[in-house]
């Protein structure tokens, strides 16, 4: 407790004696107010240098709308509770705070959709913001799919129309020279659409990682950069490519043996999914019959984190597996998420009475028992499963084009629902080569091991970070501090900045 009070003093000095910024200046960086020291600590980081650069002040925004008590209460508990990351904002010089407010900056057209699709597709004065509606709906009135015809639905299109024009006027009539944001998804992720729009630069860092979003890049999700994958592991020198190899077999073979590798620390705080087994009975699926796995998604979690999918949300893939199932005479095996929201959960129950030849997975089996059980295929959205599963033989079929792998050639991408449902029919045909092993570490490399971050040899510290991740990162990260730390990591900063690629690829960290 004492060493955290140490380390929040410790953190405030750092930022008030290097980072403290005019009040004066014309030029302003837009900084999003996000409540989370690990991200806080890039954000300041990657503002020293924006500032330099554009000899600007930073003010604070929140990117969504709030009611008024909210109001009252977000001001008054940070400015009154200990160490609030209000604190360490104004220990950079910034007094502003900009909360979007309701003035009628558009007129309720009542936009009439006429089917999903339609929603996903949705732009406004030339900016695709449709899906960012559509998630950010399904996420915070907690529902699976939507109804075009729903007036909560219409008007929370009102709404989002009257925060889209909030900060486009803002952005407009005001010097911003650049953008710093946490997330690209839900109606958070209009202030950067908008920015892109307006050739302004926008930033997405955080604990690990510092992306420059844009016009072809305009979430830190890009599947554009995916397909990429192999052209830039492809410039690493022999021994670097070496290095990532063998640090990618290290850590999924400790994933694989139901360890937190650095993957799963970074990803979310569960437990891996092929934890040991501790399952006291057998699986009783039919051995003669064709077994699929179908690996879910939290069900409205940023549903189109990286862009379009075949189906327009978790809702309709379910829909369509569903009446696929009651034609194939297969064993279905649903696995839901991990780390499914509890109100989630009814769902599966619902799902099981609608289509009884699902088989819906308790929490306590594992990947690990279901490989055992002599699985045909997978098949998911997009998940991490497409990186796992093929590396025992076992075939796994995208519901996406826009997926993580798409770069590879471990995992089916079909392109369209007839392709699809296809290669479900004959996934007892489908085959992983033993080749592809390589190109899944390949993978893992760039997806998990590259990011930049402020800690030097993070994986070293894999235990401790499990432990409090939000507390001992800022220890770890202090007790690294010195002079020439600081400028090594402006220097990388400042010619990422230069460079205008989509993210800085961190070499300085492998062992």
């Amino acid at each position: 407790m004492l060493n955290n009070i140490l380390d929040n003093f410790r953190l405030l000095k750092y930022f008030n004696s290097k980072f403290k910024s005019s009040s004066k200046k014309s030029n302003i960086i837009l900084m999003e107010y996000f409540d989370y020291k690990p991200s806080l600590i890039v954000f300041v980081l990657l503002y020293a240098c924006l500032k330099k650069r554009y000899d600007a002040r930073i003010i604070l925004y929140l990117p969504n709308f709030l009611p008024t008590f909210k109001k009252f209460y977000f001001i008054f508990f940070n400015i009154f509770k200990p160490f609030s990351l209000l604190w360490y904002y104004w220990a950079l010089g910034s007094c502003e705070l900009i909360i979007p407010s309701k003035k009628n900056y558009s007129k309720k057209k009542n936009i009439k959709f006429k089917n999903k699709n339609n929603v996903l597709n949705f732009k406004y004065k030339n900016i695709l913001i449709g899906d960012l509606m559509y998630d950010q709906y399904l996420r915070y009135h907690n529902k699976i799919t939507i109804d075009v015809y729903d007036l909560n639905f219409k008007n929370h299109v009102n709404e989002t129309l009257e925060l889209f024009n909030f900060w486009y006027i803002y952005l407009k009539s005001n010097k911003v020279k650049s953008l710093i944001i946490s997330h690209s998804v839900y109606n958070m992720g209009i202030i950067a659409r908008i920015a892109i729009y307006l050739k302004i630069p926008v930033y997405n860092p955080g604990p690990n990682g510092i992306f420059y979003l844009s016009k072809k890049y305009s979430t830190k999700h890009s599947p554009e950069e995916y397909k990429r994958y192999p052209q830039i592991f492809r410039k690493f020198s022999l021994n670097i490519k070496k290095k990532l190899i063998l640090n990618s077999k290290k850590n999924l073979k400790e994933r694989f043996k139901g360890k937190r590798d650095i993957k799963i620390l970074l990803d979310r705080p569960t437990k891996s999914d092929f934890y040991k087994k501790n399952f006291s009975r057998k699986l009783t699926f039919n051995k003669k019959k064709v077994k699929i796995l179908v690996q879910a998604h939290q069900l409205n979690d940023a549903v189109h984190v990286y862009g379009k999918n075949l189906f327009a949300d978790f809702f309709e893939w379910f829909e369509y597996l569903g009446k696929l199932s009651k034609n194939r005479d297969f064993t279905w095996i649903i696995k839901p998420h991990p780390a499914e929201f509890s109100h989630n959960m009814g769902y599966y129950d619902e799902l099981k009475i609608k289509y009884p030849q699902f088989n819906i997975l308790n929490s306590n089996i594992t990947n690990s028992d279901l490989i055992n059980e002599n699985i045909n295929g997978v098949t998911t959205v997009y998940g991490s499963g497409g990186s796992e599963f093929p590396l025992f033989g076992i075939p796994v079929i995208n519901a996406s084009y826009n997926n993580p792998h798409i770069g590879y050639n471990f995992n089916y991408h079909p392109k369209s629902i007839t392709a699809y449902g296809n290669l479900l029919n004959n996934i007892k045909d489908l085959k992983v080569s033993k080749k592809q092993a390589s190109k899944i570490y390949e993978f893992y490399a760039l997806r998990y091991t590259l990011d930049f971050t402020p800690i030097k040899n993070q994986e070293f510290y894999v235990k401790k970070l499990e432990q409090n991740f939000k507390d001992n990162y800022v220890n770890i990260f202090l007790n690294q501090l010195n002079h020439d730390r600081e400028n090594e990591i402006e220097n990388d900063i400042e010619n990422f900045i230069k460079s205008k690629n989509y993210k800085l690829y961190y070499l300085k960290n492998i062992n």
